[in-house]
């Protein structure tokens, strides 16, 4: 044990340059899987306050499939607050406006919520009920 030990310090001691370079590529390797672990952490709480922050303390939205409705009846509320279990039933109202007139029609992408023009999304809320959903 000891005579593999002192021939495995002797190398270090002729190939300096080598051991060196040996160990920057450690402390290198670590360091960067450090910064990608941080990295990843820090994103996916983003992306945890993004959605919390646009659903709020709600565990549950409901929202209709039909593109050219104009959304529930008040009645829908009344009944979603009767279902056991839960607490608060907050309407909100979520439309796409356009902030030009000559706007192309063709200028859509992604969100996180599927297809979306350009353009400005304008909430509409009840103050008094949304304080149950949402801290400001």
């Amino acid at each position: 044990m000891f005579r593999t030990l002192s021939m495995a310090l002797r190398s270090l001691r002729a190939r300096v340059s080598r051991t060196i370079l040996t160990m920057f590529g450690i402390v290198m390797g670590v360091a960067v899987i450090l910064a990608i672990s941080v990295a990843n952490a820090t994103t996916l709480e983003a992306v945890a306050n993004l959605f919390g922050e646009a659903a709020g303390k709600s565990n549950l939205v409901v929202t209709t499939t039909d593109v050219t409705a104009e959304g529930f009846a008040e009645s829908v509320v009344r009944q979603v607050a009767g279902v056991p279990g839960v607490e608060a039933a907050v309407p909100t109202l979520q439309i796409q406006a356009l902030l030009a007139s000559d706007a192309p029609s063709s200028d859509t992408m992604m969100s996180f919520v599927g297809m979306a023009s350009g353009g400005l999304t304008i909430f509409g809320i009840d103050p008094s009920a949304d304080l149950a959903a949402r801290e400001y």
